[in-house]
């Protein structure tokens, strides 16, 4: 587990958190969750985490985790993901097409999982 709320500021730098990161050893057979809460945005970089002392980018974390070679990696955030410089994005349009069968991520999303999963990123009674 690393808590980077224990000395917020002074472990609140990317380089803190990839070190941690770093210094993870899972299993092959392991899964690793990565979570974060706090600010975010995104630039022409990709998404970042803005931490107290700068920005660390979402696929740094996500590349290092990965190398790490556990059977499973989650990476949940609550946190902003938009422009920090006012550039407006727009999200692809989706084109539904005719399907027959199911594609084998759909499957493994939606048709094979069993389970609850309940995520909520606000506290009772925020907006």
């Amino acid at each position: 587990v690393i808590d980077a709320t224990m000395n917020a500021d002074a472990d609140s730098t990317p380089a803190f958190l990839l070190s941690r990161v770093k210094e993870l050893r899972p299993g092959p057979d392991d899964a690793v969750v990565f979570y974060f809460t706090g600010h975010g945005g995104s630039d022409d970089e990709g998404s970042y985490f803005q931490l107290a002392e700068g920005k660390l980018y979402r696929s740094t974390v996500k590349e290092l985790l990965v190398a790490k070679g556990s059977r499973l990696v989650v990476l949940l955030t609550d946190c902003c993901n938009s422009r920090s410089d006012g550039f407006a994005e727009a999200a692809p349009a989706f084109v539904e097409s005719e399907r027959t069968t199911f594609s084998p991520l759909f499957q493994s999303l939606f048709i094979r999982p069993r389970g609850v999963v309940d995520i909520n990123a606000s506290a009772p009674g925020q907006a």
